[in-house]
């Protein structure tokens, strides 16, 4: 103060009605000046007025990003709803039912049932690790990669091997995905699949029984050189296929309770005897009863296959 010969100085906060954002500086070398309360009054209202100001301009701008980043989501919530199917293709003696529900605005779950040219059915399943922007982003790599690959070939070893060295190479370390993909006859009943890391679908068979397709090789894109086998089931006339993510077993309710496959496996086999379609729909009922008022916590996929029950 002395060596810069200040004569008269006053502060004030710069306050915008919720928190003090900074500090407004005023001071006077002229020995004949000094500033009185009137000014200080008044200096204190300009500061005041300055950190609001800035504060509506802060808000502003994060009003602007927000708006960017909602288009942004926007735009890939289309995408992903063009690359996911709204109708899955179908084979004489069978029925299917399906359901899909991210858990934000976009997910990490993918799904998709098509005609091969020998009249074969290709499907598959899969949940990205992660949610959000970036596990969308694997799921419409993956839809793109497959029906390239399965024109290739349809050894279905061959195929996952081929999707897993490519997934790996564009992915950094913590991006994979778990991915069932099978292919049925439906002259027979038999299903070639290959489970690379997925929950094990439940095969229910005309009996009331249930047994789990395990897995036959690592998620894809975990790694490199990765070894991966192909199983093989048989659909019975009235057996069922049901293929689900983890978002079903691990749905949370208000208090802290998982859903779990127990209460699952015993919705499929109360219900076994209705429509794939109307199955689907009583468990997706039964989990949001269960669930409640709680914010889901994972993307939500179901895929049911059944062969429809001989005559007589």
């Amino acid at each position: 103060i002395v060596s810069q010969g200040i004569r008269s100085a006053m502060a004030a906060p710069l306050f915008d009605n919720e928190n003090v954002i900074g500090i407004l500086y005023a001071d006077t070398t002229d020995p004949a000046s000094w500033y009185n309360r009137d000014e200080l009054r008044t200096f204190t209202a300009l500061a005041n007025l300055i950190g609001v100001k800035i504060s509506q301009a802060r808000l502003d701008e994060a009003e602007k990003e927000r708006e960017r980043l909602e288009g942004e989501v926007r735009a890939a919530k289309d995408i992903l709803a063009h690359i996911l199917p709204t109708k899955l293709s179908s084979a004489t003696g069978y029925e299917m039912g399906w359901f899909s529900e991210p858990c934000f605005e976009v997910g990490g779950d993918l799904y998709d049932v098509r005609s091969l040219k020998d009249g074969r059915m290709l499907f598959l399943a899969g949940d990205v690790a992660g949610k959000g922007m970036g596990a969308a982003l694997l799921v419409s790599n993956i839809m793109a990669i497959v029906p390239v690959l399965i024109e290739d070939t349809q050894n279905l070893t061959e195929l996952v091997t081929r999707l897993n060295r490519r997934i790996f190479l564009c992915t950094d370390a913590i991006r994979y995905a778990t991915l069932f993909i099978g292919i049925l006859d439906p002259t027979t009943g038999t299903v070639e699949y290959v489970n690379a890391g997925h929950n094990p679908p439940y095969l229910l068979t005309p009996g009331c029984g249930i047994e789990e397709v395990s897995a036959t090789g690592t998620p894809v894109g975990m790694l490199e050189a990765a070894p991966f086998s192909s199983g093989q089931l048989t659909l019975d006339p009235g057996g069922m296929l049901f293929i689900f993510s983890d978002g079903i077993p691990e749905a949370q309710n208000a208090d802290g309770d998982f859903y779990e496959e127990d209460r699952l496996r015993g919705v499929l086999c109360r219900e076994r005897d209705r429509t794939p379609g109307e199955i689907v729909s009583i468990v997706r009922d039964d989990l949001n009863g269960f669930v409640g008022g709680a914010s889901p916590t994972d993307d939500i996929t179901m895929l049911l296959f059944k062969r429809t029950p001989a005559a007589g």
